[in-house]
């Protein structure tokens, strides 16, 4: 089972798991005959990019732990970069800007998807967003309701865009180095589901597609 995947100079970077899901995460890559494979220790959900200097970066959650994970062949290098036993950290993103600077966003929330009997809203429910572009991880709560996320980043400008959605509604918020944040909420009268943000590399914009609940797919355009 894949669970992120990215392609660079002739490269595959994958997270795999295994086929029946019980298993431990690994990052694989392979180049033409070249393959090594490396466990991600206690991971559950991960996320890879690849940065300028061809190495593969790794955002995942342990379920209560967030960590960040730079590969060199069979090597990790290993950064925790939030932790909490009282919430489960969950779904995390990642995309790389200048120098390989990166930009990790996840949800947390008490709700651990056991069934329908979820539990009430935590104090620390919500998603969450960190970077070292200023030369030390700085975490920032977003929200203060988790939902389903989406990313990205312009490499010139160096906006960082994230979507969240509720369901009833997706809430875009921006910013550029991820100090200050501008927020819009959009309105969905049937719901809206896996939400997916991409950037226009000509004019910029943001593009949001998502998956309405009535089966038809919805593609929302947003200016700078």
């Amino acid at each position: 089972r894949v669970q992120s995947f990215r392609a660079a100079g002739g490269v595959l970077h994958l997270i795999v798991k295994t086929k029946d899901g019980a298993g431990p995460l690994y990052y694989e890559s392979q180049s033409g005959k070249k393959f090594a494979r490396v466990q991600l220790p206690g991971a559950i959900a991960a996320s890879v990019r690849v940065g300028d200097d061809g190495l593969a970066r790794i955002g995942y959650t342990t379920g209560h732990a967030i960590r960040y994970a730079r590969v060199q062949g069979t090597r990790l290098s290993v950064a925790t970069i939030s932790a909490s036993d009282q919430t489960n950290l969950l779904a995390p993103l990642i995309v790389l800007g200048s120098g390989d600077r990166a930009y990790l966003v996840w949800t947390q929330t008490t709700d651990g998807g056991g069934g329908c009997a979820a539990p009430d809203p935590g104090p620390l429910d919500g998603t969450y967003f960190a970077t070292d572009a200023g030369g030390a991880w700085k975490t920032t709560r977003l929200t203060d309701q988790p939902g389903e996320t989406s990313s990205a980043l312009d490499p010139s400008s160096g906006r960082i865009e994230v979507v969240v959605s509720y369901g009833s509604s997706v809430t875009e918020l921006a910013s550029t180095g991820g100090d200050t944040w501008t927020t819009m909420t959009i309105a969905d009268t049937v719901g809206v589901w896996s939400p997916v943000v991409r950037l226009n590399p000509v004019n910029g914009r943001a593009s949001i597609f998502a998956l309405g609940s009535n089966g038809i797919s919805i593609l929302m355009e947003l200016g700078k």
